[in-house]
């Protein structure tokens, strides 16, 4: 394994890495030291333990899309292939074959689950010349065999004769059945326990459904994370308008919440106060009848009385 990693500073300057926290970014700056040559990671825990990180810095680069997780505990790193230069003879074949197996090439080097972004074709160019570096991402190339719709990963020790023994090998079926990837799920039912214990004046959320599903990885994806859930659920319990709304007027639901515009907003602080709308029916007080009202006493009263019987 090599002793030096390297980073594409285009991914380390983007708006989606910048904007996490200090101790995310250290913590997948270390996950990439400690990856072997495929950016695989058999020991996630024992690393973020290591840069005292938490869980929630181990969870959030897996739910914006810089690691990706298994069922094993492994992880591997997603652009590791966009990142890293290596030469030919230093090269180890990674140990997490059966993880691997399930994994995907996009054009641009990264790793997918999805079959339907792996490149289709590309020629096997493995640098035999050990004195000239290529990234991995144009060095160790992929194949997909139409016959079997198997995706081919060639090891060092192809020289372009014959399709070589795969790191992996992934039915397209099989990936889309079982390895599409999102979010682990443990995120959907912090989310609903958030929302069903905040916001207990307003319908409980029984299931998490695909949709919702949908919606909150788009908000995971812009940059939201579980804090801002739990900060938009107090707002709109907490909202003058939302308690000022009565029984059988529209009201908010966990959907309205968790679409993003509407999350913005009430994060925003647009709904804290009671809105005070004026129907256009509303009597409008006059100008001039500003006046105060006369008083009579009893006397006067009388007077009047009798002059008025009297005519």
């Amino acid at each position: 394994m090599a002793a030096k990693r390297m980073f594409n500073i285009k991914l380390i300057k983007s708006d989606a890495f910048t904007s996490m926290p200090l101790s995310t970014q250290a913590l997948y700056f270390h996950l990439n030291l400690e990856a072997d040559d495929d950016g695989f990671i058999g020991n996630p825990k024992g690393v973020q333990r290591f840069v005292g990180a938490s869980d929630d810095d181990l969870n959030l680069l897996i739910y914006k899309g810089f690691l990706i997780k298994f069922d094993s505990g492994v992880v591997v790193v997603k652009h590791w292939r966009m990142h890293n230069t290596l030469k030919g003879d230093r090269y180890v074949e990674t140990a997490y074959q059966e993880e691997g197996s399930m994994l995907y090439l996009k054009k641009n080097g990264a790793y997918t689950f999805d079959a339907e972004q792996a490149v289709t074709k590309l020629e096997n160019k493995w640098n035999q010349n050990v004195s000239k570096m290529f990234p991995q991402s144009s060095k160790v190339q992929c194949s997909v065999v139409e016959s079997s719709k198997e995706l081919l990963l060639p090891n060092k020790e192809n020289k372009g004769e014959a399709l070589p023994p795969p790191i992996a090998t992934a039915t397209i079926e099989t990936v889309k059945q079982q390895h599409t990837y999102i979010p682990p799920s443990g995120i959907y039912v912090e989310i609903q326990n958030l929302y069903n214990n905040i916001c207990i004046k307003l319908q409980p959320v029984e299931r998490m459904t695909n949709k919702r599903k949908r919606f909150i990885n788009t908000l995971l994806d812009n940059g939201f994370i579980i804090s801002d859930f739990e900060k938009a659920f107090r707002r709109v319990d907490e909202s003058e308008y939302f308690n000022s709304l009565k029984d059988g007027q529209w009201k908010p639901t966990f959907d309205w919440i968790i679409q993003e515009d509407n999350m913005s907003a009430v994060l925003e602080g647009k709904y804290d106060k009671a809105f005070n709308f004026k129907g256009k029916n509303d009597e409008k007080k006059n100008k001039f009848n500003n006046f105060k009202g006369r008083g009579y006493s009893s006397d006067e009263v009388q007077n009047l009385e009798r002059k008025l019987l009297s005519q």
